[in-house]
């Protein structure tokens, strides 16, 4: 078994008792809060504004392509592969339930994202 499949991976909201929602394809078309953590010393990291669109492409801060796998709940940004997660939105008032991603690149570096 390759052990690098069993990383465990930081969600970026905490978890809270979250309702599970029904995630499917659709559910992803939107506004999305993403992050690529580059640890820069002293250097906030900050989400960029994409979009995903029905046609599986991404637009905005970053651009390409994503796809979902549903009987794995992976998403999959620009080639990283992504475990995907119902959260409550801390930053919005009254908090709802969203929808959250969270990854490592190839180089073992976290990609997090948020649904707005």
């Amino acid at each position: 078994m390759d052990r690098r499949r069993l990383v465990p991976v930081i969600a970026p909201e905490r978890y809270a008792g979250v309702p599970d929602t029904e995630i499917t394809e659709a559910s992803f078309y939107g506004t999305w809060e993403h992050i690529d953590m580059q640890y820069q010393y002293k250097t906030l990291q900050n989400s960029k504004t994409i979009y995903l669109t029905a046609d599986k492409k991404i637009t905005g801060g970053i651009t390409g392509s994503w796809s979902y796998d549903s009987s794995n709940k992976t998403l999959t940004v620009n080639g990283v592969k992504c475990k995907v997660k119902d959260a409550w939105d801390w930053e919005v008032s009254p908090r709802k339930v969203t929808i959250t991603y969270s990854g490592l690149t190839a180089g073992g570096l976290p990609v997090w994202g948020k649904k707005i």
